[in-house]
């Protein structure tokens, strides 16, 4: 996620440092940088976010709202079109769809 890492740098903060001031494990904010397709929890990103916009002297919302409409979260797509977020499976015996019984 690189509008996380971007505006974690302008709070002058480290990885380290902003996961133990959002009350988090050490490496979380680390790992959510470098892996932008982990799922995290609405509360983890609003501690991230709660710290960071403290830090930086803006609204909450307003970076929350910057770090999860990061293009990294979209799969790098275009805006006008849905991102699937990885949740298309590939057919197999045991998903393939089945008629209707007559």
């Amino acid at each position: 996620m690189q509008k996380l890492k971007t505006l974690r740098k302008a709070s002058g903060m480290s990885a380290y440092e902003l996961s133990k001031q959002a009350g988090l494990a050490t490496n979380v904010v680390y790992v959510i940088e470098k892996r932008s397709e982990a799922q995290q929890s609405v509360g983890i990103m609003v501690n991230i976010a709660r710290t960071i916009a403290k830090k930086l002297n803006r609204p909450v919302q307003d970076v929350l709202f910057e770090i999860c409409t990061d293009e990294d979260l979209k799969g790098g797509q275009n805006a006008d079109q849905p991102a699937t977020n990885g949740t298309a499976q590939p057919r197999t015996r045991k998903n393939r769809r089945v008629a209707a019984p007559d």
